[in-house]
């Protein structure tokens, strides 16, 4: 019985030793370059995910709208990520583009830009599987 009270008192003195050094970790704040240098980095990944989306649309696999809506959201992710340099782009909820649970390409859960996980609740269809 003091054996487990010692180890669980010793993980909440470790977790609580580690939580702040991680916190001025993540708190740190960008520097004018650091910021441009991700931001142009971002947009790289913005415009490879879009000639993605032209494929899956030229292929069939998502209709022209879908792929519009897909591209207007990533063009809104790129302008909160240009507005918002110390943001962790890509890490939080939102319909980005990804296999959605049921196996079809879609909207389905994702990583977004808004710091946590999503599950987008109109899923695209089913292709079949």
């Amino acid at each position: 019985m003091k054996k487990k009270l010692v180890i669980i008192l010793a993980t909440v003195l470790v977790l609580a030793m580690a939580v702040p050094a991680l916190a001025a970790t993540i708190s740190a704040t960008l520097t004018p370059e650091q910021a441009k240098e991700l931001t142009a980095l971002h947009q790289q990944i913005i415009d490879l995910k879009k000639q993605m989306i032209d494929k899956y649309v030229e292929y069939g696999r998502l209709t022209p709208e879908q792929g519009q809506q897909i591209k207007a959201n990533l063009d809104a992710r790129q302008e909160f990520f240009a507005q918002n340099p110390d943001r962790f782009a890509g890490f939080g909820p939102g319909n980005c583009p990804g296999f959605g649970m049921r196996g079809g390409w879609g909207m389905g859960p994702g990583w977004g830009m808004r710091g946590g996980w999503n599950s987008n609740p109109n899923p695209a269809p089913s292709t079949g599987s």
